[in-house]
């Protein structure tokens, strides 16, 4: 979908890009057991979870001007869990 928009919206100058977060620290950590966590963190090559605010500064980076000759991307924000799995 973010590249059929990113195609369908080009021609206004709007950008379409999509950020796709793997396991992010929230609320919802409560809920896990170690166990569990542990998995999770072990099936990604950073070894931990990610930051609310690392994925606010991948927002900042792909609307800035430095960011802005990407369009149709489909950016993972997995700590590499899509290297591996």
């Amino acid at each position: 979908m973010s590249r059929a928009w990113a195609v369908e919206f080009a021609e206004h100058g709007i950008r379409v890009n999509c950020i796709m977060p793997g396991p992010t620290h929230s609320r919802l950590d409560a809920q896990l057991t170690p166990g569990m966590k542990d998995m999770i963190e072990q099936s990604m090559l950073t070894g931990r979870f990610g930051e609310p605010l690392e994925i606010g500064a991948l927002c900042v980076f792909m609307a800035s001007a430095e960011g802005a000759h990407l369009n149709g991307v489909v950016m993972p924000h997995d700590g590499g869990f899509l290297c591996v799995h």
